[in-house]
């Protein structure tokens, strides 16, 4: 399964004391320092009926990333930097499931590079509500040349995609509970996690 990063993380935070407990929202940046800014403001529209509190994996990052974002924390205390040294998003996901999750009715993963139309969340959450045998629900892209073969994937195969997904806290539980890892160097977490 490889070696485990978890020793190797560092946070960067301001304190969030919402009155009800937001959704964590968990973004994997890896030399993201162009696009990262872009999808921190669209997330603060992903959810239009429920807090959120998001947490940037920077992941091995060689260039300014770590740096825009803690910039960015300054004016949004609902924002925190997770610092992780090995590049590698598949062990990103294992050090917040297994380090960082807190209890939580439901996370949602992006990528760094990715765009949350408004109200995403919201319709993630929903498809949870009205399907409580699933532990997943992922989102479609609204652009882009493979959004058609995409969608495919996602509604006639049932495949989760990376950019944008939740997971069902109950699942994320027994994920954490069991010890179960993403193996190190995987292409492609959310095609495991599928």
């Amino acid at each position: 399964m490889g070696e485990s990063w978890s020793n190797r993380v560092a946070l960067a935070h301001r304190a969030c004391e919402p009155e009800e407990k937001p959704w964590p929202v968990v973004v994997f940046a890896h030399d993201e320092e162009s696009q990262i800014i872009t999808c921190l403001e669209s997330l603060a529209k992903g959810s239009m009926a429920h807090p959120i509190y998001v947490y940037v994996l920077a992941n091995g990052c060689n260039d300014k990333t770590e740096a825009v974002v803690r910039d960015f924390i300054l004016d949004s205390p609902w924002v925190t930097l997770v610092s992780v040294t090995l590049g590698d998003k598949a062990n990103a996901w294992n050090v917040f499931v297994h380090d960082i999750a807190h209890r939580a009715e439901v996370y949602f993963f992006v990528d760094g590079d990715a765009r949350v139309v408004p109200g995403s969340f919201d319709a993630l959450y929903s498809a949870l509500e009205r399907s409580p045998e699933a532990n997943a629900a992922a989102a479609i892209p609204a652009v882009g040349r493979s959004k058609k073969l995409l969608a495919q994937f996602v509604c006639e195969y049932g495949l989760i995609l990376g950019n944008l997904y939740a997971l069902r806290g109950d699942f994320v539980l027994k994920v954490k509970q069991s010890g179960a890892r993403l193996p190190i160097g995987y292409i492609g977490e959310d095609g495991l996690v599928s």
